[in-house]
């Protein structure tokens, strides 16, 4: 019986993969005009920023003044000042700004933790909540604000920010701030919106497709798939707040809610990596995880805000002996069988990145590569100081080779043919003893000739497959 064709609806993948690019190529192309600001003692000297090409991170030297409220220097003077402690749970920030008179600029960026109220030369111009000196009279609220400010005649403008904080124990941090004028400011926003709605709004788009898989092939796998693109999704700021949100939104089952998805990120990827080894875990384990996350999910939407964020610590508590619950079955598994796919290799070196592993380096010969592969890692949570990227031609480089540093556990080559037969015989040293050699990516036809030469360099092939024409092949 021939086999069914398959479904012309799962060219959406390629095609919303081929958008998500494009549109994060758009982004990355355009040109990086930012530069820093540092304050110094709470005032900041910018008379010779460019403010008409540059947008300025502001630094966070400004004077604080804890569990104090006030508008103006005037009110401050003879309060003490000190260093920010996130047990504050109000307090304010004053900065004096020394700019070239007549000049319109553009303070913005994300409120503060988690209400905030702002004066320019003791005049309220924003309120983000209601900032207050105690919880019953403070409103929190988060959104993202735009400051317009005019210099005057002498250049000089006193910036005050307060904050309340009672939501938690961590927050009222200086948030990062940026200077600039109003059309270099919104030229910045688009390219934030352009970049969050491509990567964050292309995650949702691939979670709806995996979603439609799941009911379709009835797979669970899918259906976790499906859910951790969401949480990926939702998780960036600019997206979540700006973009999903309404102006009037409820805060407090906002808040609840993101919390919650940060609680599930581990949750959704556990229960995929169960899924993708269906049998290995006892399936009453696995309900007892499931069974206490709903509890704790449950509880996200009872108990009193202040008390929200310690669930997503319990829920990551109770994540880390399921998570090695399951390491010790797949190793199980492992042993049983004496075979490791190469994709199990793969997965698990995807996961170890994400729940754990110290670092991870991958290298390609195409130097455009490296920017691509930082912002994939990043939107997965990885950042640069476990992930490295390197660009170059390994097989006839040493000094590449050497910068990569190693032994690794896992070497992972999936490249055309000749290039695994160039690198079967210098790879070695990356390998750590005991260590595997994961390459794939060979046509049919070159199968043989690849093999018999992994063999000539001393490699032991333990396991190979095909799948379509293409092979793989296990090295150790």
């Amino acid at each position: 019986m021939p086999k069914p064709k398959k479904q012309t609806w799962l060219l959406l993948l390629p095609a919303v993969l081929v958008v998500l690019c494009a549109m994060v190529w758009l982004f990355s192309s355009q040109e990086d005009a930012t530069g820093e600001l540092t304050p110094a003692d709470g005032v900041l000297d910018a008379c010779g920023a460019d403010f008409a090409h540059t947008v300025y991170t502001l630094g966070s030297d400004w004077t604080f003044y804890p569990e104090t409220l006030a508008s103006t220097q005037a009110d401050l003077r003879g309060r003490e000042t000190g260093a920010h402690d996130e047990s504050v749970p109000y307090g304010t920030y004053r900065l004096e700004l020394l700019a070239q008179p007549g000049q319109y600029l553009m303070l913005s960026g994300y409120s503060f933790d988690y209400s905030t109220r702002v004066y320019l030369n003791g005049k309220q111009v924003l309120e983000i909540g209601k900032v207050a000196d105690t919880a019953a009279a403070s409103e929190a609220r988060i959104n993202y604000m735009d400051i317009p400010i005019y210099t005057g005649e002498d250049g000089r403008v006193e910036i005050v920010c307060q904050y309340a904080n009672f939501v938690h124990k961590e927050g009222g941090s200086l948030p990062r701030l940026y200077l600039s004028s109003p059309e270099k400011t919104q030229e910045m926003q688009r390219g934030n919106d352009l970049y969050s709605l491509a990567l964050s709004g292309g995650l949702c788009l691939f979670g709806c497709c995996f979603l439609l898989l799941a009911a379709i092939q009835r797979g669970p796998k899918y259906g976790f798939l499906a859910l951790t693109c969401w949480l990926m999704g939702m998780r960036n700021q600019n997206f979540y707040v700006v973009h999903l949100l309404h102006p009037e939104y409820n805060w407090a089952l906002a808040y609840r809610f993101l919390v919650w998805m940060i609680a599930l990120q581990a949750f959704a990827l556990l229960l995929l990596l169960a899924n993708l080894y269906r049998g290995a875990a006892k399936r009453w384990v696995v309900w007892c995880y499931v069974g206490a996350y709903g509890v704790l999910s449950a509880l996200h939407f009872i108990l009193p805000t202040q008390q929200v964020k310690e669930l997503t610590r319990l829920c990551y508590d109770v994540s880390v002996p399921f998570f090695a619950y399951l390491i010790f079955c797949l190793i199980r598994r492992l042993i049983r069988t004496r075979t490791v796919h190469w994709e199990d290799g793969l997965i698990l070196l995807g996961y170890a990145l994400l729940l754990g592993a110290d670092r991870a380096v991958a290298c390609d010969i195409d130097e455009k590569c490296m920017d691509v592969a930082y912002e994939n890692a990043a939107l997965n949570g990885v950042g640069r100081d476990r992930y490295t990227v390197r660009w170059g031609d390994v097989v006839t480089d040493q000094a590449l080779r050497q910068e990569l540093g190693g032994p690794y556990d896992v070497v992972v080559a999936n490249i055309v043919a000749d290039v695994i037969k160039a690198l079967a015989s210098t790879v070695r040293p990356l390998v750590k003893e005991g260590g595997i050699f994961l390459c794939s990516g060979i046509i049919d036809d070159r199968a043989q000739e690849v093999l018999e030469k992994l063999k000539a360099d001393g490699w032991d092939v333990p396991e190979q497959r095909q799948s379509e024409g293409w092979y793989s092949f296990l090295c150790r």
